[in-house]
């Protein structure tokens, strides 16, 4: 919940804590919602302090025929877009900075996490028929060539 901590200094939306900020968003859930698209919402708190000094995560789960429902609809767009002529069909180029590893240290797998995100986006997008231009930025040697100067 980076909300609450973002606005802590503006009173963070008044809630004394972000447990009771995230109990609020939870409560708030429209019951539609609930009822068509989310199976459930779980409340996960961050490391073991006391709940009132710990940070919390919200987990929303989608129900199954919702993400089944929205998965057909792209494939029928996709379907109607592919039967399009090449002449009336100008492609959108995207671009898509993802991974950037600073090679000048060790690589963990935060690195991997981010070069298999930003991968995921760009195969969406070429399935959605875009141009889509990887890039990928090496690192800041700043301070590398600044201990070296």
């Amino acid at each position: 919940m980076q909300f609450f901590n973002k606005y802590k200094k503006q009173g963070s939306f008044g809630f004394p804590n972000c447990k009771e900020m995230a109990t609020a968003i939870v409560n708030n859930i429209p019951a539609d919602a609930m009822e068509t698209t989310i199976s459930k919402v779980e409340l996960s708190k961050i490391g073991k302090g006391p709940d009132d000094k710990s940070g919390f995560f919200l987990n929303i789960f989608l129900k199954d025929s919702f993400v089944h429902e929205r998965i057909a609809y792209v494939n029928s767009q996709d379907v109607i877009r592919l039967e399009e002529t090449e002449a009336e069909t100008k492609k959108h180029t995207v671009l898509v900075d993802f991974s950037s590893p600073n090679i000048a240290k060790n690589m963990h797998v935060g690195h991997l996490r981010s070069t298999i995100q930003g991968d995921s986006i760009c195969r969406i997008f070429e399935f959605l028929n875009y141009d889509v231009r990887r890039i990928n930025h090496v690192g800041d040697w700043g301070t590398q060539f600044g201990m070296l100067i």
